[in-house]
């Protein structure tokens, strides 16, 4: 698959670092007993490999899919399990990136379009890494305008997010229920830029006029002394989390910038290679930092009053990248040995868990990455398919998307093959009743741990919802905690204990 420009902005802390011999941390985490999930693998329309980018509360999953022969991509969205090929502004490649969390029926990403850049920026990053070894044909060119788009599930279209004036390229990072967020050239000679890049960029908000224009009602600019900035995460606040530096070294401070209008440097774990990749909607923020030696790259847990926290890496790793994080304060990511080697995590509470070892997973699924992680607990997942054939793209077997399911959770109930969400089947699933389809299934009550906020299943007979807005009881006394919104109704923190 070739690189799409998001998670190369976020990968970028661990791609070109994970491959160093580098000694194993003392932040390792020890594995708990892991929960059980089943797998759903997500075939793609074009009939070769694909990854599962993000899933939100609806179990619809964004990803990528391209053609056996790995010369282009395509975004795509799964519903059910289904995949509808979400095609292109008029170029070749789309993707369907990270932060697609809402849910009422939209997709942001970003597109080629037909019109060619005059700057040949390739801003996007599309073809990067393209390794299609077959010939003809070649990797398609990359020498196209690339901008962010909006794909509605009620018109079955995409509409380009346009670029801030003077600017060429734009990006679609991803949207709440009411705003798309992204990234835009805004036109500023970038002095300070590396060949090919000519404009200056930072991140910005789209909304939606009456006539369902995008216009940028909302700028993110970079830090004091910064030149570029970049977005990569948002909640339904409409807070949003990324990067700001200059222009060869964007990813220098992770950064909060708050609907009031404030704006947080979120700190470091010892180094200058830092970038914010998701938030959540009680504000925690999770992201990549370099440490001190400025080589080795680590994923952090970030909380206003606590700062930033390391979460280490599986035992024997040497590198971890946090990709998303859930309500529930679940994380999900990538964690990497010396040789390059790669294990998708679940970190809760102090506690990292292999995924790749996952029943569910193993042995079939080789070097997997988790992507996202919805507040059902669904996590989204890429992976090489043991069962499948040798990709002669790669000569490696087939990459896959795919999503792990948690045991006892059914799938959202959502009518099996609606096009959009249907408005009274949508408010019924997300308030945990049974809507009035024929094929609706009863949704669970919320285990310990779950979010048990508006919106969410109730929780199980004998917990309470918490301070924290999660489902507890008795057994949450001596568990790990931050501060004691972690722990239950009269309960405190003391020593990292609910006591």
């Amino acid at each position: 698959m070739k690189s799409r420009v998001l998670i190369s902005i976020a990968m970028t802390l661990c791609t070109s670092l994970v491959s160093l011999p580098l000694a194993a941390q003392a932040g390792d985490n020890l594995s708990s007993a892991p929960r059980e999930y089943t797998l759903q693998v997500l075939r793609g329309p074009l009939g070769g490999g694909g990854n599962a980018n993000s899933v939100n509360n609806l179990g619809w999953v964004t990803g990528v899919s391209n053609p056996p022969e790995d010369t282009y991509d395509h975004a795509v969205l799964w519903r059910d399990g289904q995949p509808t090929d979400l095609g292109t502004l008029g170029g070749n490649n789309s993707d369907g990136p990270l932060n697609n969390r809402n849910d009422i029926g939209w997709v942001v990403g970003t597109s080629e379009t037909a019109d060619q850049d005059p700057n040949q920026e390739n801003f996007a990053g599309f073809g990067v890494g393209c390794q299609s070894k077959l010939a003809p044909p070649p990797c398609l060119p990359v020498s196209q305008i690339s901008k962010g788009y909006l794909w509605q599930s009620t018109t079955n279209t995409m509409i380009a997010l346009p670029p801030l004036t003077g600017g060429n390229n734009s990006i679609g990072s991803g949207a709440n229920n009411h705003e798309i967020f992204g990234v835009s050239e805004n036109g500023v000679m970038g002095l300070d830029c590396a060949s090919p890049q000519v404009f200056h960029f930072e991140g910005v908000v789209w909304s939606l006029g009456s006539d369902g224009t995008p216009s940028v009602p909302r700028r993110l600019p970079p830090l004091a002394d910064d030149t570029v900035s970049v977005a990569g995460g948002i909640n339904e606040v409409g807070d949003i989390v990324g990067a700001s530096g200059p222009c060869t070294a964007f990813a220098t401070h992770a950064v909060l910038w708050k609907k009031d209008g404030s704006v947080i440097d979120l700190g470091n774990l010892g180094g200058a290679t830092n970038i914010a990749a998701a938030i959540n909607n009680q504000g925690q923020v999770v992201g990549n930092s370099v440490l001190s030696d400025g080589m080795t790259v680590h994923a952090f847990l970030w909380e206003e009053g606590i700062g930033m926290q390391d979460l280490g890496t599986l035992p024997g790793d040497v590198q971890s990248n946090a990709s998303a994080i859930n309500d529930s304060g679940e994380v999900v990511g990538t964690s990497f040995d010396s040789a390059g080697n790669s294990r998708g995590f679940h970190w809760q509470r102090g506690v990292m868990t292999d995924i790749s070892a996952l029943p569910a997973v193993s042995p079939r699924l080789q070097e997997v990455s988790a992507n996202d992680i919805n507040s059902r607990g669904e996590i989204a997942i890429v992976a090489n398919d043991t069962t499948q054939p040798i990709d002669p793209s790669t000569e490696l077997p087939l990459q896959i998307a795919a999503v792990l399911i948690p045991a006892g959770h059914a799938p959202a109930a959502i009518p099996a093959h609606s096009t959009r969400p249907n408005a009274g089947a949508l408010v019924s699933a997300l308030a945990g009743a049974q809507p009035s389809t024929s094929n609706a299934v009863q949704q669970s009550c919320g285990v310990i741990g779950a979010s048990c906020r508006s919106g969410h299943p109730p929780c199980c007979a004998g917990e309470a919802c918490g301070r924290r807005g999660l489902c507890c009881n008795a057994l949450f006394k001596n568990s790990y905690c931050r501060t004691y919104y972690d722990c239950c109704d009269g309960l405190a923190c003391l020593n990292h204990r609910c006591l």
